[in-house]
């Protein structure tokens, strides 16, 4: 399955900050992420086309899916909106950590 995901990703944002974040985008084969928002707000919007692996568990009820380009991002959900929402929130809560990491590795 493909589709958009929009995140929001909260913190306190510079021009390195923001730089790690275009580079965990580009490491997770999402380099043609739109990013946009304020540094001044510190909510910076990232937008791009997301590959998961869709897996459904017969009797379960659940379906489950995990995103291609982000190893152990993944998430559960009843139907496919659901699954969407679940997967939103897991790759924002990824990026935001990842990005703020690297961006006080440099520091």
């Amino acid at each position: 399955m493909r589709f958009y995901a929009e995140v929001e990703v909260d913190g306190v944002f510079d021009d390195a900050r923001f730089d790690a974040l275009a580079n965990v985008l580009a490491d997770a084969g999402l380099a043609d992420a739109d990013l946009g928002g304020s540094l001044a707000t510190g909510v910076v919007r990232a937008g791009a086309w997301v590959d998961v692996e869709v897996h459904d568990e017969p009797g379960e009820g659940l379906l489950w899916a995990e995103v291609a380009g982000l190893p152990g991002v993944y998430a559960t959900g009843h139907d496919e909106a659901e699954l969407r929402a679940g997967l939103t929130e897991a790759i924002g809560l990824v990026l935001a950590d990842s990005a703020l990491l690297r961006g006080l590795e440099g520091t």
